[in-house]
């Protein structure tokens, strides 16, 4: 499930794009039963269109974006130690 504190911003982008037929993007954090915490998550999804227009379904992915977050984090500590 996802961390209480990012429901509501999540429920929100998701509504803007049910509203809007736009692309759904948002991130936050959800509990990973596989790593016994709580993870950083992107989700994505986009409207597959009926051909008047009217959204049919919608098609996305949820993904870890752990391993991401710690990579990025590791290159800025050693550009920091390189500018020294």
């Amino acid at each position: 499930a996802e961390h209480q504190d990012d429901r509501v911003k999540v429920s929100a982008a998701w509504r803007r794009a049910i509203e809007t037929g736009q692309l759904f993007e948002a991130d936050g954090r959800i509990w990973s039963q596989a790593a016994g915490e709580v993870r950083p998550f992107s989700m994505r999804a986009a409207p597959l269109l009926e051909g008047d227009g009217t959204v049919r379904e919608w098609v996305g992915t949820l993904a870890d974006t752990h391993l991401e977050r710690e990579a990025e984090q590791e290159r800025r500590k050693l550009e920091r130690q390189l500018q020294g």
